[in-house]
């Protein structure tokens, strides 16, 4: 055995430990799921095998296509306004400004307060009767709106506390990608007569391309699996009308405790995280 295999056999032994904690930590949960998607399993009940039952009332039944919907629905929404008013913010703060620092630093205070802070700050002001908002609304002679417990302002609520929460991470971000633009390329632009809107198409969006689709596909990804933000304000309420996969998936196995069934739900939400992951990966590679 020369010493290069000898080497190469050290280094894989030093990668057991590796192996073994993502094996433990990663591995064994989604065979575990796979496993029980399989059965029919109550909680302080026997496991009870059933095949593709669990499956096939997903879907057979409206439940998982109105939560289908409320995710979509809840993930395009926050993401695009993400993602717009981000580039704007991001913009502004580019431009030459002796408070250029300070404005940074008030831009990203929203992503710096943890979760759950945001869902009860939001929680009272979007309150019926002790909230802020309904309180000025009244003021003003106007009626107060059930932002939280009405079917129609739920799921708008719910998109403005995750875009606020999330915009300031997009502006930063895009902040950083305008700045890593080449300024002779705008000086030439100018030479040649170009305007505001017409360096914005051809030089900043190009340069800020590989950077949008990567924060547009991470955005959707922790988007389509939050779980907190929406938990406390609605807890998936009025009815199902903010109530998201994570969330079905919750209530399934916390509320109806068959763990079975979310098993399986989990298991058929997989491939689309997995996709967005692989497209994620594939873009930041490409832009590299």
């Amino acid at each position: 055995m020369n010493l290069s295999t000898r080497y190469a056999l050290l280094g894989y032994a030093f990668l057991i430990p590796l192996f073994l904690i993502l094996g433990f930590v990663l591995f064994y949960p989604i065979g575990r799921a796979i496993w029980l998607s399989f059965y029919r399993k109550i909680v302080g009940s026997p496991a009870e095998f059933i095949g593709l039952g669990n499956y096939i009332e997903i879907l057979t039944k409206e439940y998982f296509y109105i939560c289908l919907k409320n995710t979509v629905v809840y993930t395009f929404s926050a993401v695009t306004l993400k993602a717009l008013i981000g580039l704007i913010v991001a913009l502004a703060l580019n431009r030459e400004s002796r408070y250029r620092g300070i404005l940074r630093t008030i831009a990203l205070i929203p992503w710096t307060i943890p979760t759950f802070v945001i869902a009860l700050l939001y929680y009272w002001l979007f309150h019926t009767k002790l909230g802020a908002i309904n309180i000025i609304l009244e003021s003003l002679g106007m009626q107060p709106v059930r932002w939280l417990t009405s079917p129609e302002w739920a799921m708008p609520s719910v998109i403005w506390v995750n875009f606020w929460r999330g915009m300031p991470f997009f502006a930063v971000t895009f902040l950083a990608g305008l700045q890593a633009i080449k300024l002779e390329l705008y000086e030439a632009a100018e030479i040649d007569g170009a305007g505001y809107l017409q360096k914005l198409r051809h030089i900043t969006l190009p340069g800020l391309k590989y950077v949008i689709l990567t924060m547009v596909l991470l955005s959707t990804i922790w988007t389509f699996g939050d779980f907190a933000l929406i938990w406390i304000l609605t807890a998936g309420g009025p009815g199902m009308a903010t109530t998201t996969l994570p969330i079905y998936i919750y209530n399934s196995a916390f509320s109806r405790l068959d763990i079975g069934y979310a098993s399986a739900l989990s298991i058929v939400t997989a491939p689309i995280f997995i996709l967005l992951m692989v497209m994620t990966i594939r873009i930041i590679l490409r832009g590299e």
